[in-house]
Formats: C-alpha cells, sequence, structure tokens
C-alpha cells in the first residue's frame, strides 16, 4: 500500500484531501465534506478489516446487471479525468468511480451504508444462494482477482456462511447432526 500520496482535492470541496486510516488502510478525506477517495484496491482492504464477516463478499462497483453508469460531475481527485456515477447495489449510494484509474469516491456516510447493504445482502441469501455464492468462490480460487490466499480465505468464509444458514434453516438438522456427533 502506498501510504505516501501525492497532494489530491476533494471533487467536491476542491480542498486537499487528509490522509485518513480505516484499520490498515491509508485513505483520503476531505476535513470539510466527509468524503472518502480509495485508490484501486483500498475500498476491499478497508470492506474486509471494517467486517471480517464481509471478507468473501465481492464488493463490484457494476454489480446489477441493469446498473447503469452516467457521466458525474466530479472529476478523479487523482488522474483529474471525468467520473462516472453508478448506484450500487440496494444500498441507495450513487458511486463516482474512475474508469481510468479504477479510484472510487464515496460521499460522508456512503461507505457505512455499503457496508450495512452487503450484510443485508449476506443475510438475506438463503441456502442455495448462499451455496452460490460458495460455489463462485470457489471458482475464484483458480481465476479470482485477488490473490490465492485472499481467494482461499474467501471460500472458507463463505463456506462458513453456508453451513451457518443450513442450521438456521434447518433446525432439525442441526439437531441430528448434534446427536450423530454424540454418538461418534
Amino acid at each position: 500500500m502506498n501510504t505516501e500520496k501525492n497532494q489530491r482535492n476533494c471533487p467536491v470541496c476542491d480542498i486537499t484531501l487528509a490522509q485518513k486510516s480505516i484499520a490498515p488502510v491509508v485513505v483520503d478525506e476531505c476535513n470539510q465534506c466527509g468524503g472518502i477517495l480509495f485508490e484501486s484496491d483500498e475500498f476491499r482492504l478497508a470492506k474486509d478489516a471494517e467486517d471480517s464477516d464481509l471478507e468473501w463478499m465481492d464488493f463490484e462497483v457494476f454489480k446489477a446487471e441493469d446498473s447503469q453508469a452516467k457521466k458525474s460531475t466530479r472529476n478523479c481527485p487523482m488522474c483529474h479525468h471525468a467520473m462516472l456515477a453508478v448506484s450500487y447495489a440496494t444500498s441507495g449510494v450513487e458511486i463516482e468511480t474512475c474508469a481510468d484509474c479504477k479510484a472510487i469516491w464515496l460521499d460522508k456516510g456512503e461507505f457505512q451504508k455499503i457496508l450495512t447493504a452487503l450484510d443485508s445482502e449476506a443475510n438475506a441469501k438463503g441456502v442455495i444462494g448462499h451455496f452460490k455464492s460458495t460455489f463462485q468462490e470457489g471458482v475464484e480460487i483458480l481465476n479470482g482477482p485477488e490473490s490465492l490466499v485472499s481467494e482461499w480465505k474467501d471460500f472458507t468464509k463463505a463456506c462458513q456462511f453456508l453451513g451457518r444458514r443450513c442450521v438456521v434453516e434447518n433446525p432439525k438438522l442441526f439437531s441430528a447432526i448434534s446427536v450423530v456427533q454424540k454418538v461418534i
């Protein structure tokens, strides 16, 4: 991670952004409006550090198949190109992202809103949804965007969530497994 960053200005207030730590990740934040700039992989790292239960959930700006990007009125604080505005899934958050350098700009409070939306998405999935997610995480071990170790961690976390969901939706199955474990 690059801890020494070039001076960047807020795309809203046009003042110099200050460095802020979100766990081990150093991001740029506007002291006036509270917006946060994430470079390429910083959002994923900050999300994983803020809520380890969400590590296995991939954050994709263009998540929904019907998501549409429109040109934002803001320019990227890093490369100064026009940013795109994308509504992120069911979070109610409109993310500004740069197609050129992959930076993400979030207004004040939007980072937490996305974490809440990801948490709600994970909790709303039934057994079949968690099975599909677990299978996808298994595929990503071989060809995912993250490192092999990171993808393996995501897969094991997805397996844990699948197991929990099975128990929640099938309490009789849990009781049967408990009885078998006592016998063995």
